[in-house]
């Protein structure tokens, strides 16, 4: 097995202060300062790498708030995410005298924060850079690495981020967007488009010209009854189950973002691919993710969103693993349900080395979750992090009791239905799952199956899917 170097993630990158600040912040309430919204999650980037969001404008003054105690929550809250490769999104219009914190507060963070933030930082973009901005970084630049400040990015709109990331997963606020709208793209850069989670980053049109496209597509395209798994889950799964179960940080650690575009586009256009003639376990990991991500809807489905946010409400294991193994077996399409079997099970492997590869099963479902699940209608929050995290962490601890080996359920859509419809489970299907709370039960799997089956009937069997309203949505924003 070969073997690769760790992330940078581990204790030893953090200095004692901060790990006894980290400990301290465990038994302190901080709502007051949460409720300001000045950093969120905003999911993963094009490259399923977690993706952080600062927003100035809702930077309380110093003097209504306790600046450390903001300090110590922005700790405790990233700590985990940025143990992988990630991103910032700093959106700085709204930013004013009156909430602009003092050059001795950010110098407390720049020390505060360890060698994990920042060797793991992959991009730091700035949007509607001012003055202020573009000065105090030319200040800091002395005691910056050059490594470092080749990672920032100026932006002057929102466009630009299109490169990364797909814009409607960020809430950005309203005032934010209507400064937006009066800038200018920077003279250097066009923006790449937007779009949906199948967006990319690559300028060479062969990929649009792909006769047989792998990314971007809907699952019922590349699945059928002889084949139930898509080539790429295949090949990726089994590569790094030989190659790459004892690498510390598997699933962390980003790839050439040139070498991931170049195999998209083989994949795409169905060549063979030998991952050995690349030399990097985290090629085939990276694929992994960023194929789970842009898949149009996500493996769990748009339907299921709501009643896996409401996971953290079941009281107790018994009663999880009743109300999910009925929501996989009854309201999951089949076709979603045996890729996913085989994802989670994957994991579990992966989670089996955990001694050695460090990925324990909360460390996986931080990675995973973002890939596996995400709303139809609405940004990513910190809220719907948490609970997404929760749920898939609890797929791969109780693997053995929520999937079948054998035996595969008459789920809601088969293999062969391409166009998405979802006939009713068999009758005697609940009597699959495990005893639990009928009312659980019927709130976690009859509001998907209903959403599922109203939605093709109004479409006519097609997906056309409606957009998901504030008030139907049953996970509010947690904020930081």
């Amino acid at each position: 097995m070969s073997k690769a170097s760790g992330p940078a993630g581990s204790s030893k990158d953090d200095p004692d202060d901060y790990k006894d600040m980290l400990k301290e912040a465990q038994q302190i309430d901080f709502s007051d300062v949460a409720k300001y919204n000045v950093i969120n999650l905003a999911g993963v980037d094009k490259f399923s790498r977690p993706v952080v969001v600062l927003t100035a404008r809702n930077m309380p003054n110093s003097k209504s708030v306790d600046m450390d105690k903001l300090l110590k929550y922005m700790a405790v809250t990233l700590d985990k995410v940025v143990e992988s490769d990630y991103i910032i999104i700093y959106l700085h219009f709204g930013l004013a005298k009156e909430n602009r914190p003092s050059i001795g507060w950010l110098r407390q963070c720049y020390r505060m924060f360890g060698r994990k933030y920042k060797k793991n930082l992959k991009n730091l973009l700035i949007v509607h850079p001012s003055r202020w901005v573009r000065v105090i970084m030319g200040l800091t630049r002395p005691f910056i690495s050059a490594k470092f400040a080749a990672k920032l990015r100026y932006m002057n709109t929102l466009g630009e981020l299109g490169e990364f990331v797909d814009a409607k997963q960020i809430e950005v606020p309203a005032d934010v967007r209507e400064h937006d709208r009066t800038q200018k793209p920077s003279a250097s850069r066009q923006a790449s488009s937007g779009g949906g989670g199948g967006g990319h980053v690559t300028g060479n049109s062969k990929f649009h010209q792909a006769l047989h496209p792998c990314f971007g597509v809907d699952l019922a395209t590349l699945v059928s009854e002889e084949k139930p798994l898509p080539l790429l889950v295949a090949t990726t799964t089994a590569y790094i189950r030989e190659h790459g179960l004892d690498v510390e940080g598997i699933f962390r650690r980003s790839a050439s973002i040139a070498r991931i575009n170049e195999l998209r586009e083989r994949f795409n256009r169905q060549e063979h691919i030998d991952f050995d003639d690349h030399g990097d376990i985290h090629i085939p990991a990276v694929l992994l993710k960023t194929f789970l991500r842009e898949l149009p809807e996500p493996l769990l489905t748009f339907d299921l969103f709501d009643q896996i946010m409401s996971f953290s409400d079941l009281v107790d294991d018994e009663e999880r693993v009743a109300c999910v193994r009925q929501l996989l077996h009854t309201a999951l399409p089949r076709r979603n349900y045996l890729v996913l079997r085989h994802v989670v099970k994957f994991l579990t492997e992966v989670e089996a080395q955990s001694d050695v590869n460090l990925m324990s099963k909360s460390n996986l479902a931080i990675v995973f979750g973002p890939n596996l699940i995400w709303s139809e209608g609405h940004a990513a929050s910190l809220s719907a992090m948490k609970e997404i995290n929760q749920f898939v962490c609890f797929l791969i601890g109780f693997y053995q009791q929520l999937f079948d080996e054998d035996d595969v359920p008459p789920a809601a859509a088969g293999l062969a239905d391409a166009e998405g419809d979802n006939p009713a489970a068999a009758p005697g299907e609940a009597t699959r799952a495990s005893a639990g709370s009928e009312a659980d039960m019927a709130a976690l799997v009859t509001s998907g199956s209903q959403a599922r089956s109203s939605r093709d009937h109004e479409g006519g069997g097609k997906k056309e899917r409606k957009p998901v309203s504030s008030e139907e949505s049953a996970a509010p924003a947690l904020s930081i």
